[in-house]
């Protein structure tokens, strides 16, 4: 019943696990489909969206039947259910391919000339004419030894000091190596962190699950507050959990066969996005609230497992990981302003209206980002199209 413990374990703890699955599996289903890819995300978010309409109902009739406690210790039972599958996974073949590659590079590197040296001595102590003496001469050799007296000072070759000098040598060689390599790594990932389409790409997903957030905390308040009972405000969430089924289904396969680039799809989405939170101020019958309701989830639909497809298109697979991370990021640091801009258009200004505004307003800019975007692909391929025909008339014409 502390208000910390449920604050440490569901919003700690769980945000943490949420996070790490949501950036591990569509890392994951990235990296295995290549040709398929936005086809591959975008079934796999309509499996998890089937989720709106069983979890809701199967929630609560845990809830009536065992209580708040069971409802939670059965569902961290189902959870748990999804163990051995997460077990199975395991990276693309390819990806195994290239880390051993790499991991022997890195060993055919790690023994630069300079390091010979530290081993020269640790061979010196091993005459050569005992290792190529042939097998019938070695008896000869060791009775010829038995026979010469033992001196009284014999000089024994300094084994333990040269060894210990190498293994240093070693160790402060390949941690100076790794120690660069991480560098590297971090001022190649902050450039890309920098680069406009970083930023265009993060603010567009950070739009994106502001306006589903927002919608899932006020779809009861806007309609009970139009004068709709609460049971029948249940449904709100049935049309857009329709509209966006529907469309997480359908917006991978248009991209991958071809009818619509990738780019094209966020387009259109930020389009019904804005157009159905501005006509939620203005409809406020029930069936016109449905309607937009369906729009909304449509919009959200088209675009929501597309995070990873964008990515690999503007930064490549290889970068995935952290792009990924840094843009779930970006996504929570603007969640956070959400509940100022709740309380105080409910508090101050007695309506939600000016929110829903906002919310128009953000998803029409973005649409002229991405509409200013196309343009700049287009008119780059077109460039370089007639840069390419200029090359071959000229070649024709020598």
């Amino acid at each position: 019943n502390s208000v910390l413990f449920l604050t440490i374990v569901l919003g700690i703890v769980h945000g943490a696990a949420v996070s790490g699955v949501f950036v591990g599996v569509q890392v994951l289903a990235s990296q295995h489909f290549e040709k398929r890819r936005a086809t591959a995300c975008s079934l796999m978010f309509t499996l998890c969206a089937a989720n709106m309409f069983l979890s809701a109902p199967l929630a609560d009739l845990f809830r009536v039947t065992y209580g708040i406690r069971g409802t939670f210790l059965l569902l961290g039972g189902l959870i748990l259910n999804t163990f051995p599958a997460a077990i199975a996974v395991q990276n693309p073949a390819w990806m195994e391919l290239r880390n051993k590659s790499s991991s022997v590079s890195k060993k055919g590197e790690s023994y630069p000339e300079t390091e010979k040296s530290a081993v020269a001595p640790l061979l010196t102590a091993y005459p050569e004419k005992e290792q190529t003496a042939p097998e019938e001469g070695k008896k000869t050799i060791l009775e010829s030894i038995t026979l010469v007296p033992v001196p009284k000072a014999i000089a024994v070759p300094k084994y333990a000091p040269n060894l210990r000098n190498f293994c240093s040598l070693l160790r402060s060689t390949t941690s100076a190596k790794a120690e660069k390599g991480v560098l590297q790594d971090l001022t190649a990932n902050a450039r890309l962190f920098g680069t406009w389409r970083f930023v265009l790409d993060s603010l567009s997903f950070s739009v994106i699950i502001f306006g589903l957030t927002t919608y899932f905390m006020l779809y009861v308040d806007l309609a009970t507050d139009r004068g709709v009972l609460a049971t029948r405000a249940a449904f709100l969430v049935y049309a857009f959990a329709a509209g966006d089924l529907a469309c997480r289904a359908l917006s991978g396969v248009v991209i991958d066969w071809g009818l619509l680039t990738l780019d094209s799809v966020m387009l259109l989405g930020y389009v019904l996005q804005a157009a159905g939170f501005e006509l939620f101020v203005w409809l406020r019958t029930f069936p016109t609230m449905m309607a937009c309701s369906a729009l909304i989830g449509i919009s959200n639909g088209f675009r929501h497992s597309l995070q990873a497809p964008l990515l690999v298109q503007d930064f490549g697979i290889q970068h995935l990981p952290v792009m990924m991370g840094a843009l779930s990021f970006c996504n929570g640091l603007v969640l956070l302003f959400r509940p100022m801009l709740v309380g105080y258009y409910r508090d101050q200004q007695g309506s939600y209206d000016g929110l829903l505004h906002i919310a128009a307003a953000v998803n029409a800019s973005l649409c002229l980002l991405w509409a200013i975007r196309i343009f700049s692909e287009r008119r780059r391929e077109w460039t370089r199209c007639g840069h390419s025909k200029q090359r071959q008339v000229e070649v024709g014409l020598s």
